[in-house]
């Protein structure tokens, strides 16, 4: 009796003593994975009054989407709708548990009546094009591609003509000018169509 009461007294302690161990980190165990948000715009152009929406990809996240304005005396923003109110830049920030992204705002005028200070260029400035051929202008801002809020104009229509997505077109031989114009600024190029050589 006594060595069957020893036996149970040794496997009460074994219990006891498994129960107080700490709990071996599970190394299987994977991390969720990051939130991710996207915006379809990063830059936008606008005067005062106009208002724009905006739109984020949350990558399959279905909760809240938090909006907020840096600057909410320049652009006020109310569910991704952001309304231009005085001259100046400023970022709208949509954000979501783990993860944010942003649109830069700028609002200006025709006629310069806030500075904002940013660079534009060209991929070419001289284009040389056969009859017939055509050719891609893209528009960089400060250095990044831009293909938003854009007006394209050529001076002369019947040597080439460049449509909304800045894809120029030769129609015949001459030379002309393609104006680009992004916000208060403007950048050109100058095309020339020659005779289709073979």
């Amino acid at each position: 009796m006594k060595k069957i009461i020893s036996v149970l007294l040794m496997l009460l302690m074994v219990v006891c003593v498994l129960a107080q161990s700490p709990e071996r980190p599970n190394r299987d165990k994977k991390e969720p994975p990051r939130e991710h948000i996207y915006l379809n715009r990063h830059r936008v152009v606008m005067r005062p009054g106009e208002y724009i929406q905006l739109e984020a990809d949350t990558f399959g996240y279905v909760g809240r989407i938090s909006w907020r304005s840096s600057n909410s005396r320049v652009a006020y923003v109310d569910r991704g709708r952001v309304y231009a109110m005085d001259y100046g830049s400023c970022n709208i920030i949509a954000s979501i548990p783990g993860a944010s992204d942003y649109c830069e705002i700028i609002i200006t005028n025709d006629r310069g009546g806030y500075n904002y200070d940013y660079k534009l260029s060209l991929n070419e400035t001289k284009v040389v094009l056969n009859k017939g051929e055509t050719f891609h202008l893209q528009l960089y801002v400060n250095g990044f591609a831009e293909d938003d809020d854009i007006i394209y104009t050529t001076k002369n229509t019947r040597v080439a003509t460049i449509d909304g997505d800045g894809v120029i077109t030769a129609r015949g031989i001459g030379t002309t000018t393609i104006l680009v114009k992004y916000g208060n600024r403007e950048v050109s190029c100058n095309v020339r169509v020659i005779m289709n050589r073979h």
